[in-house]
């Protein structure tokens, strides 16, 4: 039985982008409508995002189960596997959130806001190119059409609304497979505190700071423990590029938790696909929205997106603030063109960075380290996902580092450089950006990178 609804807003996939999304619409008193094909939409693990991030989505900062550890209370030590260098980072700026009650929290705000959810398949998006589109879900075994004026893709690496129309097909990029990160987490109990201490203690971590393993398996590849300062429990997150020989994330943390007799069951957690790319540039077509992961809006430096799936909810539910019809191409340029002036240069630089590291074995890692090429104020800034501090001390440190190993200097420096005139790229932006002005901006990254 085919049924037919018009409303004003349709989000494809209900995790945190998405959900955030419906929630921010339906404030403004519009009919929102969340298609989920999963019982429990999103992540089900515990991530690390910047408190900034909540702030910029004016989203109140996670509190009792949902976080996980005291903001400032920790630091994070970032360590080859063997001990042999590490970059001390104090108080990190990173909240641990677990992703449950965050999506649970953002999804009581969309239905105290009067939105639904419902959970079904998308099969079929048509009508976009003239504004006249519909949406087809299939729900239990019923076709139902939806026709609404914006469609707000959040559905994450599947990017849904780029399969099923060939017009996003055109302008936005696949992710190939070297960009796709194999990512795992699970809590589980610690039973032998001792060796858990010790295990910390050589890698030059202690009781309640996060610890990340990196080059475990090549350049981009890191297992990241959280722990807490009674040591009860600890956090095991993992992320490999299998496209490149790595292990799975999955696989990585399988082997690292039965190498670890003081690391016990399994509490919750949960493995995905994160997608490691540039952000899309055409994340706002007439009649369609594009947030979260679907528009690669990720820190590709260590594939995080939470933070960034969130602001970009905000940024467009501000874009839509006051029209009558969101769906406009008005609203969608704004959005677009704000988010990409805002933190498209970020994003970029973080993937350039990312695919720097990516050709670094273990001992240049090491060298970049023991050197302070990769010191203490650039992790910080990496982990909070913002620009790297420009200063004279920072400066004065690279120098330095760039003396001690001049080869790998040679290679880091055109990386900067890169970073930097990608950022001046996005600085330049209109607002609001024509289809033709992106179209441009998109060569332009295109040929800096490739």
């Amino acid at each position: 039985m085919d049924t037919t609804h018009p409303l004003d807003v349709l989000v494809i996939g209900g995790g945190s982008a998405g959900a955030a999304t419906a929630a921010f619409l339906a404030r403004q008193g519009r009919s929102v409508c969340v298609i989920e094909r999963r019982a429990q939409g999103g992540a089900r693990w515990v991530n690390g995002v910047p408190a900034w991030c909540f702030h910029r989505a004016k989203i109140a900062l996670p509190t009792g189960p949902e976080h996980t550890n005291p903001f400032g209370a920790h630091s994070f030590v970032v360590a080859m596997p063997d001990g042999s260098a590490s970059v001390r980072v104090e108080n990190s700026p990173t909240l641990h959130v677990d992703m449950r009650y965050l999506i649970a929290r953002l999804r009581e705000m969309a239905k105290t806001a009067g939105c639904e959810f419902v959970r079904g398949r998308v099969i079929a998006i048509s009508g976009l190119d003239d504004r006249n589109h519909t949406v087809e879900v299939l729900v239990n075994d019923d076709r139902t059409i939806f026709k609404p004026k914006l469609i707000v893709d959040a559905s994450g690496i599947s990017f849904v609304s780029r399969k099923l129309v060939p017009t996003v097909a055109q302008y936005c990029a696949p992710v190939g497979d070297d960009d796709i990160c194999a990512a795992a987490q699970y809590q589980c109990l610690v039973i032998d505190k001792s060796r858990a201490r010790s295990f910390l203690a050589t890698h030059g971590a202690s009781p309640g700071d996060s610890l990340a393993l990196t080059a475990v398996a090549g350049g981009y590849s890191v297992i990241t423990l959280f722990t807490d300062p009674e040591m009860n429990h600890v956090g095991v997150l993992t992320g490999s590029i299998p496209a490149t020989g790595a292990p799975t994330g999955a696989t990585m943390l399988d082997r690292f938790v039965r190498s670890q007799p003081w690391i016990g069951g399994r509490h919750f957690g949960g493995q995905g696909a994160i997608p490691l790319r540039r952000p899309q540039t055409h994340i706002g077509l007439p009649g369609l929205a594009i947030v979260g992961d679907a528009a690669c809006q990720v820190y590709s430096a260590h594939g995080s997106g939470v933070g960034m799936g969130l602001v970009a909810a905000r940024l467009l539910a501000d874009a839509a603030e006051g029209c009558l019809d969101p769906g406009t191409q008005e609203v969608t340029q704004r959005y677009s063109s704000t988010f990409l002036a805002m933190y498209g240069g970020l994003l970029t630089g973080s993937d350039i960075f990312r695919r720097f590291s990516q050709s670094l074995g273990p001992n240049e890692i090491r060298k970049l380290m023991s050197a302070g090429l990769l010191n203490p104020e650039l992790m910080r800034a990496a982990l909070n996902q913002e620009h790297p501090p420009v200063d004279r001390r920072t400066a004065l440190r690279t120098l330095r580092g760039a003396i001690r190993e001049p080869r790998l200097a040679s290679r880091l420096l055109p990386v900067l450089a890169k970073i930097a005139t990608a950022q001046s790229f996005y600085r330049m932006l209109g607002q609001p950006s024509s289809t033709t002005e992106l179209n441009k901006l998109e060569a332009r990254v295109a040929k800096l990178l490739f």
